[in-house]
Formats: C-alpha cells, sequence, structure tokens
C-alpha cells in the first residue's frame, strides 16, 4: 500500500473542496479531499484489510508528505470501498 497509493494519489490533483475516491477493487477505496490545511485521506478497507491498512497508514502518510504532499488528516474506516461504515479509526498526523 505505500508503495502504490502515494504515486496515484499525487497523481490524482485533487482540488480543494473536490472529493475524489479512488478504488482498488472490492478490497479499497481512498477518499480524498483537499482541505485549507492539506490532503485529507480515508482508506476503506475490507473488513480483512483492516488492520493491514491501519498498520501502514503512517508509513503512507510519511510517503505522501516525502513527495511534498501536506496531509491534515489521515483515517481507516471500517467497511469496503463502497460502505460509508462506522465511525473512523483514526491516526494521528503531525
Amino acid at each position: 500500500m505505500v508503495r502504490a497509493l502515494p504515486p496515484a494519489i499525487a497523481a490524482a490533483r485533487v482540488r480543494e473542496g473536490a472529493p475524489l475516491t479512488l478504488s482498488f477493487g472490492p478490497a479499497l477505496g481512498v477518499d480524498l479531499r483537499r482541505g485549507a490545511e492539506g490532503l485529507e485521506v480515508t482508506l476503506r478497507p475490507a473488513v480483512a484489510l483492516e488492520r493491514a491498512a491501519a498498520a501502514e497508514l503512517p508509513g503512507l502518510v510519511a510517503a505522501l508528505r516525502a513527495r511534498g504532499l501536506r496531509v491534515s488528516r489521515a483515517e481507516v474506516r471500517q467497511g469496503g470501498p463502497s460502505d460509508a461504515g462506522p465511525a473512523p479509526r483514526a491516526v494521528a498526523v503531525r
């Protein structure tokens, strides 16, 4: 995930306020939104991948920042790409 997502997110060129969802099949969806303070990233993995996504999230944020993207919020939400799911599992972004 840390290798595949940063180039895709950087290439997406999300405009401020405009939401964008990247889908990696039924296993993972990535919601992006650019706010005034930076990029907001929400990973929506299938239930079986939720722990792995949460473990990879800090590395993903670091990789995005290494590409010059400012990340203001990053989280993992339960459920698959098409499921809004319950409350997010947040990871501190510094």
